[in-house]
């Protein structure tokens, strides 16, 4: 291609900042020195390639593993990614907050800060020196909800009762799978 004069500095300035670059990109470069007699020649050409933004990872899940923890995981499209960072609302209507960063090449994040019958939504996206990438898709999950009640002995060798069922529903309400919960005496 042809050459285009992107700027000029003052005297005995030995640097440039060329800003407002695409990412990606390799530029050419070429200087020369002027004074009042003229130009001298132009010094060797000179290259050097932007960064480029890392690609948006894609299918995001989560997984609810318990009332208090949500597994992420996506896959990574891009090769030349700092890390991510995981965004999390709460809600249909909550506003995305950043609640964790991970390294390059990581593809999962376990979330140990949500309430037991919350919904969250997720979101992900890549960053590096360029600068970030488009989000992820969106992910929503609710965790599990628990409920506990009924009967028992009062004393100290029998055994309580208790009712354990998904989403809230009673013992007497038809789950729509099986939930096995097993007790230690004490606790």
């Amino acid at each position: 291609g042809s050459y285009a004069l992107i700027g000029t500095v003052g005297a005995n300035v030995a640097t440039y900042n060329d800003s407002g670059l695409t990412a990606g990109t390799t530029y050419f470069y070429r200087v020369r020195a002027y004074n009042a007699v003229g130009n001298s020649a132009y010094s060797n050409e000179a290259s050097a390639t932007t960064f480029s933004l890392p690609a948006s990872p894609l299918n995001l899940a989560a997984v609810p593993v318990s009332s208090s923890q949500i597994n992420l995981s996506w896959t990574d499209q891009s090769t030349n990614e700092d890390g991510f960072q995981i965004e999390r609302k709460i809600g249909a209507g909550g506003s995305y907050a950043l609640i964790g960063t991970v390294g390059a090449n990581v593809a999962t994040y376990n979330d140990n800060g949500v309430a037991e019958g919350t919904t969250y939504t997720y979101r992900v996206r890549a960053f590096n020196a360029a600068g970030i990438s488009a989000y992820s898709n969106e992910m929503s999950v609710t965790t599990p909800s628990y409920s506990t009640g009924g009967g028992g002995s009062s004393g100290g060798g029998g055994g309580g009762g208790c009712s354990i069922s998904p989403e809230g529903k009673s013992k007497d309400e038809s789950p729509l799978g099986t939930m096995l919960a097993l007790f230690s005496p004490g606790i």
